[in-house]
């Protein structure tokens, strides 16, 4: 996972408290989609979900968390069969957790900034603080 999915990871930056909408998606970009969706399914039919490995969370399911985190963040959406795993896993304690405590970071990083709004028309700002630095 941290060295795939180039074109998701370059077109849709991490960003836990932003709701964004690509101004350009890209055939690479789908063909990223098309391939989580494949793992996705492969995971939940396989073991039988609800998590990719099966009744209880593991490290697939963490690995994916940033994709799972950037399909919210983005509004991409896959196969109805993964959709749900998506939404499951969004449900997750510890990933609100994870979700809370960026949205109430205080400090900006002007670059991942500055490329998102080139890139995306910003829908929904939900940080605690939503003024730019």
């Amino acid at each position: 996972m941290h060295a795939g999915f180039q074109a998701l990871r370059q077109l849709c930056p991490m960003h836990c408290a932003l709701r964004l909408r690509l101004k350009q998606p890209s055939a690479d970009l789908d063909r990223n989609l098309a391939r989580i969706d494949e793992i996705f399914a492969q995971g939940l039919q396989q073991f039988g979900g609800p998590f990719l490995c099966g009744s209880s969370p593991c490290a697939a399911d963490a690995f994916y968390a940033p994709v799972v985190l950037r399909l919210q963040s983005y509004g991409l959406t896959l196969s109805a069969t993964a959709e749900r795993y998506v939404a499951h896993l969004l449900q997750n304690d510890a990933l609100q957790q994870w979700q809370r405590l960026a949205m109430a970071e205080p400090w900006r990083e002007a670059a991942l900034e500055a490329d998102i709004m080139e890139r995306c028309e910003i829908l929904v700002d939900a940080r605690e603080d939503n003024s730019a630095s």
